[in-house]
């Protein structure tokens, strides 16, 4: 029962690692600022994770258990170039999507009369400024 209890430790610790890399990968391919700062805190909330389940099922620290640790987050890299191919068509989708919330909070924050009045108010004022470019009317062509 104890060998059970070493090889389920051993696991749970390779899928630390593993979940830990591939959760990295995923979370800060988007990522453009403060990268390290984020890792920072992505690593100790899974630092966090390791020493609750540590306590939870009374694991005692071993410098060995990091061994199978390195060995997830290295098992991990076997799908690297999976998940990048998968996030660069992801990032597509993302980017029109992004666009099209954008768009449409602009109109939400700022609706389309808002657009109307000012232009009104920008066409008068440059006519005024610059009456010879003001086109001409109905009356002036017949």
């Amino acid at each position: 029962m104890k060998s059970l209890y070493e090889l389920f430790i051993i696991i749970l610790y390779i899928y630390f690692g593993s979940f830990s890399y591939i959760t990295f990968m995923i979370i800060f391919y988007f990522q453009k600022k403060m990268k390290i700062i984020k890792a920072l805190l992505l690593f100790s909330f899974f630092a966090y994770l390791i020493i609750k389940a540590n306590n939870k099922f009374n694991i005692p620290f071993s410098l060995f258990y990091i061994i199978f640790y390195i060995l997830g987050i290295s098992l991990s890299l076997l799908f690297e170039d999976k998940i990048k191919n998968t996030l660069d068509i992801f990032d597509i989708h993302y980017q029109k999507i992004k666009e099209k919330a954008i768009y449409i909070l602009f109109l939400i924050l700022y609706p389309p009369i808002f657009t109307k009045i000012k232009c009104f108010i920008y066409n008068k004022y440059y006519y005024f400024k610059h009456p010879y470019f003001k086109p001409k009317g109905i009356r002036d062509l017949f």
